[in-house]
């Protein structure tokens, strides 16, 4: 308990707070916040979950230095991902349900596909169809085929225009059908739902690998800007991902009202002042390296995503009882193949020569 001071204004410190604006979010005076700094008072309990949320930790973490998963999710009763690791190599925890959405920008290769990935790992490892339901739209065909018989789904797999505007569609349903139920009873959203409820209702994660494969189709326009304006309350909250930053890959609506963003590395620094109104994400390595940004942060967070093979997802999706054919027993090209590309390499550079 000697270090609970130390522990707030670093966490303070590290999302950009002053102590009069810690001070204004708990509704006490400054200098109790200045006397639990300096080690001259503590918080009494009663503050420690209002502390946890604003500083983003845990109370494991503020009370004995340990900011552990499970202790992060008893505090904060939400939907946790690991975002990924700071400097320190200490993990960074979100809970997706604050974001509330989430636009993640980068060139192909960055590590936007992995980051979500780790989202769907995180949510098999720690929470039930019963809790989270997923929507996953992979028009490229390649990133979620292996989660095709999780149990989490709202519908299959979209790898189509077609099917991904039918999951779109059917989540703007179960968004009005719950609009409908909450007036019924008398109340706001899916929060004041659960506290008066024993079966709770999900939320409803909805995933966009590329938004580019599918944002040209009208219909599947309109329906995510819709949700994204108004899904929230119903407890759904869309994860988008993109490499095309422009205009016609990239609505003004999913700039404007998506506030929490995730920017891997990007070609030029326009890219990244345009669109994130600051410039650095095109200074990142490009293997992982993301700058992140959240409307209560004062200052980007620099974090290195967590990355799984494919056959680390297999695995865990086996530890979990949930049926995957994934049959690659390792990431390494075979040989024959290396071989094979080898030679069409080659015979592709005397053809060059000879044009």
């Amino acid at each position: 308990m000697n270090n609970v001071g130390k522990r707030i204004s670093l966490q303070r410190k590290k999302i950009g707070l002053t102590q009069n604006e810690l001070a204004e979010k708990l509704m006490v005076s400054n200098k109790a916040v200045s006397k639990w700094e300096s080690n001259a008072g503590r918080p009494s309990f009663d503050f420690i979950p209002a502390l946890c949320e604003i500083l983003d930790c845990s109370a494991d973490y503020l009370i004995f230095g340990e900011n552990t998963f499970e202790q992060y999710k008893k505090i904060k009763n939400g939907v946790l991902v690991t975002i990924g690791k700071n400097e320190k190599g200490e993990d960074h925890f979100e809970d997706i349900l604050k974001f509330p959405h989430l636009l993640v920008i980068g060139e192909k290769g960055s590590g936007k596909s992995t980051l979500f990935h780790s989202f769907i790992v995180d949510i098999i490892k720690n929470y039930t169809k019963e809790k989270v339901n997923l929507g996953l739209i992979d028009c490229k065909g390649v990133e979620f085929g292996i989660y095709k018989r999780l149990p989490h789904l709202m519908q299959p797999v979209a790898s189509k225009i077609e099917t991904a505007v039918e999951l779109l569609e059917t989540a703007m349903l179960e968004m009005d059908r719950r609009y409908n139920l909450f007036q019924d009873l008398g109340i706001k959203n899916i929060q004041q739902y659960n506290e008066m409820h024993q079966e709770k209702m999900p939320y409803n994660i909805i995933i966009i690998d590329e938004l580019a494969e599918i944002i040209s189709n009208a219909r599947a326009k309109q329906l995510i800007i819709h949700l994204i304006k108004i899904a929230r309350a119903s407890g759904t909250h869309l994860i988008i991902g993109t490499q095309r930053l422009r205009s016609d890959t990239l609505p003004y609506e999913l700039k404007e009202f998506i506030l929490t963003r995730i920017c891997f590395k990007v070609d030029i620094r326009e890219q990244s002042e345009e669109y994130f109104k600051f410039a650095g994400g095109e200074e990142l390595n490009g293997k992982g390296e993301m700058l992140f940004y959240k409307s209560n942060y004062k200052r980007l967070l620099k974090l290195q995503g967590n990355y799984y093979k494919f056959n680390e997802i297999a695995e865990i999706l086996k530890e979990n009882g949930i049926e995957c054919n994934y049959k690659i027993q390792n990431d390494e090209i075979d040989p024959k193949l290396f071989e094979y590309l080898e030679k069409v390499l080659m015979h592709k550079e005397k053809i060059d020569t000879k044009i």
